[in-house]
């Protein structure tokens, strides 16, 4: 985990605030989720098959991960969601754009996939926090 964090984590000329929340999924919905998984997977080894594409590497990390998930499911492992909330902050708005391209830049070297909370600032940053904010569970309130 800290070489995949590690860039976001480190040091840098700009605040930042990070917080990973963990839910972790009922034992119906795990299964659901590894079938799902699988299921995936198998579907784009297919789609290269047939279009003449040859297996990657990662397609068979891939296909590894998922069958070993199984296994572990099975035998009665848990299963759950990571989610990964992280600002940044700075003091003149004429840096933003500078504290928005180090935030992402970072997150290309840890290979995660961050998606912009436009219009949603105030929730983002209350969930990054860590104040007891889940946003999972306001999500499922409605």
């Amino acid at each position: 985990m800290d070489r995949i964090l590690g860039p976001l984590l480190a040091p840098g000329p700009f605040a930042r605030r990070t917080t990973l929340l963990y839910a972790p999924f009922s034992a119906s919905a795990a299964a659901t989720e590894v079938e799902r998984e699988i299921t995936h997977t198998h579907i784009r080894r297919s789609w290269a098959r047939k279009t003449k594409r040859d297996e990657t590497q990662r397609d068979r990390d891939d296909m590894a991960r998922a069958i070993q998930t199984a296994r572990e499911e099975a035998e009665g492992a848990g299963l759950g969601r990571f989610t990964l909330y992280t600002t940044t902050t700075v003091t003149d708005p004429d840096l933003l754009p500078a504290a928005v391209a180090d935030l992402e830049q970072r997150a290309g070297h840890t290979k995660l996939r961050l998606r912009r909370l436009n219009g949603a600032h105030a929730a983002g940053f209350a969930a990054a926090l860590g104040l007891g904010t889940n946003p999972d569970e306001l999500h499922h309130r409605h």
